[in-house]
């Protein structure tokens, strides 16, 4: 699962690297960029959950609903993953943080969890 956000953030990286959306950005995200604009809570089936912050908006919410549709996850605006059950969590440099669960379908340890995130390039959080 973390793979797949991790494609939105490499969409994320292209784009900014393309260059000509900086300013469109700037005026559409305002806001700081350490607050959680928006949650995937897919939790029950896959045992994870994205909080997404300013850069990850730079795909638009739209592209982020859908992202978050297609592994049947609930996304909230303005809502942070739940810290309850929560074993650790994956940055992944680009504006999602992903958070690892011991509930679900897919429940992680922590070293499970930190396993994937570390496989995934990304940067753990305890």
């Amino acid at each position: 699962m973390y793979r797949l956000i991790s494609v939105v953030g490499l969409c994320a990286a292209f784009t900014l690297a393309c260059g000509g959306i900086e300013d469109e950005f700037a005026s559409a995200s305002g806001g700081d960029p350490g607050v959680v604009k928006s949650s995937c809570d897919h939790i029950q089936g896959y045992s994870e959950c994205g909080d997404n912050f300013d850069d990850a908006y730079l795909l638009g919410e739209d592209m982020l609903r859908t992202i978050c549709g297609i592994v049947d996850g609930n996304f909230q605006v303005d809502t942070a993953c739940p810290t309850a059950n929560r074993v650790g969590a994956c940055d992944d440099g680009v504006g999602t943080t992903n958070h690892y669960y011991s509930v679900g379908e897919m429940p992680f340890t922590t070293e499970s969890a930190k396993a994937d995130c570390v496989d995934d390039d990304g940067t753990w959080v305890p």
